[in-house]
């Protein structure tokens, strides 16, 4: 019998831990949520990033999102009800019933709102309305086959907001930041702080971009409309000399002009909403300046220029082609050193595409500028390197475009010393881990190149020795270049790997891009050369030519063998520092440490004097007491002794007299004894001897 229940009771106990299981997973509800966008065409739920792009134009969709308990890339619809397809994934976890779904929508306005509201149920959204226009979607409660609506703050009961369609609203050229949009799931108010603020951990976000359009302006000039000026055409120019003022209108916000120069650029003002700020500084020719949402803007010019085009952009991301520049670098992983616009793409486009993708820094310096002949190339070169990914501004050398056979022939031409000055400044100057330059014998024997390659040649064997060129050694310091490689060089060869897609290119390979980037060269379309690794002048194909750092690994072909990029020496730099940061802390610490233990060890000393003094003050007390209690007790012994023996004497004497009833003071009795011999006195004189006799033996007797 109790084998028996004690069976029951094991068997009881495995059920109450399985429902108590079940139970848990109940509560658990769903724990996995992705926003989706859709592709009607192909018939699926789709994502592609974490942000999308698009115009956000006034009354126009942006898309909708769909948020699905799935992490696959992509859904097959299939014409399925989306019903179907929602409950496919959700009520695959356990305590689905429990789970809600509700949104967060963050964005700001250049009229300074900033708006942060979740959206658990319709009306939510309406706070933001006239900038965006949010339509919420219960696709999962409603009937097949059933008309659904968005919902309104009518609708209320067991809802599930299973899609949100963003619309542009009346106001939305002042939303002035990405739209961020989560979807979260929830279980209850647990999942929620007191300010209201979700803080579970199931959740989906994505980031809504604006693309940037371009807007229909008018550019005028002394009340004239320019019309060159916006003809999208490189050949076309306007002229401008000091204090002309060229105006730029839109009906639409503008939030930034960008501006094509034709010739060197010299500073110049732009004045918009009432200020005025300097621009031109860095000699950008292609210069996107922005404008603050302003409707005019006015250039002034301060000297002789040319202007080619003019555009205007809204607010978002700029298209691709709209070139913001950064500087120059200061130091550059790889330095590339250029003839003429194309040949940075034609032959060495593949290093510097390649390295560039791979986070490292590349600066371009051409030998010969245009503007004294083919201007549009200055353009093309500019295009050329932004479409090979490169964003630092070129620099240009003083020299022009001379063409000649052999270097003999362009030493006729060129000034070898002054391009050796040129290089050698310009290489104490980007400090290059590596040089990538033209081939000794000018690729097809252009002696441009061969000249070039000359000056690179003597300039690298000599930049680290400050008497060489020394004003450009004063200017910035000297410097010995690591590693420099030549085109088409026939010893320590290498050949780049330019056929491997690449995160950093958008999925294409550097050759892909180079073949795009050369197509930016558009005068120079006719030529015979092609952009290739497979052939004659590929632009994959070097040599190492000098080196400080150790040769090449054969077969391993790359050019940033034994280099250490300038930002990851910044980030070992700056861990270093923070290494030393901590140790320093650390030292810091165990110093302050060792102080409070230092002084918590003479704090307890002190203490423990102090206890130490206290206790012999109590000590000396107790003793000062104690012989004063027996100095007290000694003088009450001595005064207990005194005054026994006055009783002592007293009693002794009272023992020799008679007891009286009450006997009389030593005065009295002594008067009484001169008394009495006074009257024996008188007796004896008066005869009465014999009474006499009696009375003096008395006395004796006492």
């Amino acid at each position: 019998m109790r084998k028996s229940i004690c069976i029951l009771v094991v068997i009881a106990s495995l059920a109450a831990l399985v429902f108590a299981g079940i139970t848990a997973n109940a509560k658990d509800g769903v724990s996995l949520i992705t926003l989706y966008r859709q592709d009607r065409d192909r018939g699926v739920f789709f994502r592609d990033g974490d942000v999308y792009t698009s115009e956000w134009k006034a009354g126009r969709d942006i898309t909708t999102v769909y948020p699905l308990a799935s992490s696959a890339e992509e859904i097959a619809i299939n014409g399925r009800h989306h019903q179907d397809v929602f409950n496919e994934y959700w009520k695959s976890f356990s305590g689905y019933e429990l789970s809600k779904i509700c949104y967060r929508v963050e964005f700001g306005t250049s009229d300074g709102k900033s708006f942060d509201v979740m959206i658990m149920k319709p009306g939510d959204e309406l706070s933001y309305s006239d900038y965006l226009e949010n339509y919420i979607y219960d696709d999962i409660r409603v009937a097949k086959g059933q008309w659904y609506s968005h919902l309104t703050p009518d609708d209320t009961g067991d809802l599930t907001l299973s899609s949100v369609k963003f619309t542009a609203g009346k106001k939305v050229d002042l939303i002035n930041t990405p739209i961020k949009v989560t979807s979260f799931v929830y279980n209850g108010d647990s999942d929620f702080d007191e300010n209201g603020r979700y803080k579970g951990s199931v959740s989906s976000s994505l980031t809504l971009v604006r693309k940037a359009s371009s807007l229909s302006i008018t550019v005028t000039k002394d009340g004239s409309v320019q019309n060159d000026l916006r003809d999208k055409n490189y050949k076309t120019s306007v002229t401008f000399v000091s204090n002309d003022k060229v105006t730029v209108k839109s009906e639409t916000p503008m939030a930034g002009i960008y501006v094509i120069w034709d010739a060197p650029v010299r500073p110049w003002k732009l004045s918009f909403n009432g200020d005025e700020i300097e621009c031109g500084s860095e000699g950008f020719i292609h210069d996107y300046v922005k404008v603050g949402g302003a409707t005019e803007c006015t250039i002034t010019t301060t000297g002789w220029t040319k202007i080619s085009e003019i555009y205007a952009y809204s607010e978002g991301e700029l298209p691709d082609d709209v070139e913001v520049w950064e500087k120059p670098l200061e130091k550059a992983d790889m330095l590339v050193f250029s003839t003429h616009a194309d040949d940075e793409v034609l032959f060495f486009g593949g290093a510097a595409t390649l390295y560039n993708a791979l986070g490292y820094k590349v600066q371009v310096v051409y030998m010969c500028n245009y503007w004294d002949a083919a201007k549009v190339r200055e353009h093309e070169k500019l295009d050329g390197l932004w479409a090979m990914g490169l964003r630092n501004y070129p620099v240009n050398m003083e020299f022009g475009d001379y063409y000649s056979e052999s270097l003999e022939e362009a030493k006729k031409t060129y000034d070898l010393d002054a391009i050796v000055t040129a290089v050698t400044e310009n290489i104490r100057r980007f400090k290059p881990q590596i040089i990538v330059s033209h081939d000794i014998n000018g690729e097809y024997g252009h002696g441009g190149h061969m000249i070039l390659c000359a000056a690179i040649r003597e300039a690298v064997e000599n930049t680290a020795d400050a008497t060489f060129r020394p004003e450009s050694a004063e200017l910035y310091g000297t410097f010995d270049v690591p590693k420099t490689y030549l085109h088409l060089y026939g010893e320590n060869k290498l050949k780049l790997n330019l056929r491997t897609p690449m995160d950093g290119l958008s999925g294409k390979t550097p050759l892909e891009v180079e073949k795009e980037a050369y197509k930016k060269h558009v005068s120079q379309q006719w030529t015979w050369f092609y952009v290739d690794d497979e052939y004659k002048y590929s632009c994959a194909d070097f040599g190492l030519y000098r080196t400080k750092v150790g040769y090449d690994t054969a077969g391993k072909n790359d050019m940033a063998e034994n280099i250490v990029s300038y930002e990851e020496q910044e980030r070992l730099r700056l861990e270093e520092e923070e290494r030393l940061k901590r140790e320093e802390e650390e030292r810091q610490r165990l110093e302050e440490e060792e102080r409070l233990r230092k002084e918590e060890e003479e704090r307890q000393r002190l203490e423990e004097e102090e206890r130490l003094r206290r206790e012999e003050e109590e000590r000396q007390r107790l003793e000062e007491e104690e012989r004063l209690k027996k100095e007290e007790e000694e003088r009450k012994r001595l005064e207990e002794e005194e005054r026994r023996k006055r009783e002592e004497e007293e009693n002794a004497k009272a023992t020799k007299e008679p007891a009286q009833e009450s006997g009389p003071s030593d005065t009295t009795r002594k008067f009484i004894g001169v008394l009495m011999i006074f009257v024996a006195i008188v007796i004896i004189a008066v005869g009465l001897v014999p009474a006499a006799i009696t009375i003096i033996k008395k006395i004796k007797t006492k």
